[in-house]
């Protein structure tokens, strides 16, 4: 194993211990050592960073400078142990990537005809309608990140206290997320219909695909078939928003303890961002 290979097991170890998964970053970086080697390289340089950086030529800005700046940390790291090490500058590619000012907020019609779209998806079972119209709704009234209810087990969902116990998710944390009784009686009207549709399953994932495998590989495929149910293009974060955007009834003020005392809003949020779009999936 070369001096380059070793630091970069060594980093990306520490890192990890840390809490950083680096999946993506991890394997660029396992890229970029076998460009610096097969450049003759020894060691990183300013020159080896950029050229493998910008060896996408028709990557966007914001990629050559996402890829350097992973070099630059490596960099960083290897500098402590090779002292011919370079850092490149952190100006060099300085693109950002910038987010849109104001993210949209979907009405709650909006998840309503989402939902019913997604019922209209085709499936030989019967299973892949329910699972995505369940599945939507699910990110609508918890806000969980994308990936959270597709890694779900069975043994994760507690549909008699309602309560989805999310595991090792950012930085490596677990939470319990609480559920409110529609969505719950939701979730077990999906639990039913799946063991009903799929009673062997390969998997012991809470949401099933229709090979009884966990559903992830394809959680992109139905977004060309209901996308025009809404107006807009469905992103994966949509729910996480919209669940953070309370809406209260109209004329109706927040709790005068929650104006005086802002950090009670926390204990107060599930009740506060309720909403009823699973309840829509049982319909």
């Amino acid at each position: 194993m070369s001096a380059l290979h070793a630091a970069l097991e060594e980093y990306l170890a520490a890192r990890r211990a840390l809490g950083h998964k680096l999946r993506l970053s991890g394997r660029l970086l396992q890229r970029f050592v076998v460009f610096a080697e097969s450049s003759g390289a020894t060691f990183i340089t300013t020159e080896i960073a950029l050229a493998w950086a910008m060896q996408p030529a028709e990557a966007q800005p914001a990629q050559w400078a996402n890829r350097l700046a992973m070099v630059r940390r490596f960099a960083r790291y290897c500098s402590a142990i090779d002292p011919r090490t370079v850092v490149p500058p952190p100006d060099l590619l300085p693109h950002r990537y910038r987010r849109p000012s104001s993210p949209y907020i979907y009405r709650d019609e909006e998840i309503t005809r989402l939902i019913d779209a997604a019922k209209r998806l085709p499936s030989t079972v019967g299973l892949r309608p329910q699972t995505y119209a369940t599945l939507f709704g699910l990110y609508a009234a918890t806000g969980m990140r994308c990936n959270e209810p597709l890694r779900l087990d069975r043994g994760d969902t507690d549909l008699v206290d309602g309560v989805l116990t999310v595991r090792d998710t950012k930085f490596g944390k677990s939470r319990y997320v609480p559920l409110h009784p529609s969505t719950q009686h939701a979730l077990k009207i999906y639990a039913v219909c799946r063991d009903r549709s799929c009673p062997n399953p390969l998997s012991s994932s809470f949401f099933l695909s229709q090979r009884g495998t966990r559903s992830c590989g394809d959680r992109s495929k139905p977004g060309g078939r209901v996308a025009n149910a809404t107006p807009r293009v469905i992103a994966p974060s949509a729910g996480r928003r919209n669940c953070g955007a309370v809406r209260l009834p109209a004329g109706s003020r927040l709790p005068s303890c929650l104006r005086q005392d802002p950090p009670q809003i926390s204990r107060w949020f599930t009740r506060l961002a309720t909403c009823s779009a699973l309840s829509t999936c049982s319909e």
